[in-house]
This record gives C-alpha cells, structure tokens and sequence, in this order.
C-alpha cells in the first residue's frame, strides 16, 4: 500500500510540475549569458511568433506583381517582410506602369523587417521571393 501511495504522490508532483512548465517568467532567464547570435535568433523567432498570431487581423501578400488600382487601393502602407529562413533574400519593388522606371527597390533580408509604402494609382508593387503583411499605414500620432 505504501508503493502505491509513494506512486501516486509521484506523479501527483510531476504533473504538477508539468502543468506549471508551460510558464515562462522572463526573470529566470539571464539573457547576458546568451550569444548575440542566439538572441538575435530567439527575437526573430519571437517576432515571426507574433505575426503569425495576428495573422487573422492582418492583410497577408504573396510573391507577384499588384497593380496599384486594380489589385489594390492606392494609398500609405506598412509593408512586414516575413522571411523566416535564414540567409534568405528577396525584393521589394515600386515600379510605375506607365515608365517603367522603378520608383523604391529595397531587398528583403531574413527577418521581421517594415517597410513605408507609398502606392499611386498605376503604379506596379513587385514582391519576389517572399511575403508579408500589408497594412495601410496610419501612425498612432498622426492627426485624421
């Protein structure tokens, strides 16, 4: 019988410790004994963490081309470069459709990375090799 009662008090504590793991007290962790390479990652980790839990509430764009007016509104955006593999590289590009001429070209990098978008009617957003969020752009500062 005491076997038995050693056993369940066991697992008793075990699951408890368990169900407390889960629980991540940011003051436990001494972030000053971790490389920069280590935190660098764990912050883009974190940010790509967020972005996904957001998603629902944000407006996700892929690779390709938007015409400005027909694909999407003209306006002020915030453009959120979500690569999530390290070493990868693409480019953000603002061309205007009637030159040709490319107006803003930025490349992506690994990373959380936002970009200020300003899209006028007629003007072609290039996305290559890799995707994000696009928001329109209204600072919390700013008066309507």
């Amino acid at each position: 019988m005491k076997k038995v009662l050693i056993l369940v008090m066991v697992f008793a504590i075990a699951f408890a410790g368990l169900t407390f793991a889960g629980e991540l007290n940011i003051e436990d962790i001494d972030l000053s004994a971790i490389s920069t390479d280590k935190l660098i990652s764990l912050r883009n980790d974190i940010e790509i963490e967020i972005s996904n839990r957001i998603e629902k509430t944000s407006d996700h764009i892929y690779d390709g081309e938007y015409v400005v007016g027909k694909d999407i509104a003209p306006g002020r955006y915030a453009y959120t470069n979500l690569m999530d593999e390290e070493g990868a590289t693409g480019s953000l590009e603002i061309r205007d459709n009637e030159t040709d001429r490319t107006i803003m070209y930025r490349v992506t990098v690994y990373g959380r990375c936002i970009y200020d978008l300003n899209l006028e009617d007629g003007n072609i957003l290039c996305i290559n090799n890799g995707d994000g969020f696009i928001e329109p752009y209204h600072p919390s500062w700013a008066l309507d």
